[in-house]
């Protein structure tokens, strides 16, 4: 995967991620699995947020 493949995924799950952390919260407090599975993609997305910035710091150094 390139850098711009790795930050569009991170986009992706991170709005998936959203999505389950609105569901989360309810009126009669947390929904625990929910709030597992947002922390999983969290997780994930971060993951992918920070292999795009690693390719691109190591791009930039490159060309210096």
């Amino acid at each position: 995967m390139n850098k711009e493949e790795h930050y569009n995924l991170a986009r992706k799950i991170q709005a998936q991620a959203t999505a389950v952390l609105s569901k989360t919260f309810t009126t009669n407090g947390i929904d625990h699995e929910n709030w597992q599975e947002y922390k999983r993609l969290s997780k994930e997305a971060n993951k992918h947020f920070g292999i795009s910035n690693a390719m691109w710091t190591r791009e930039t150094n490159k060309n210096s």
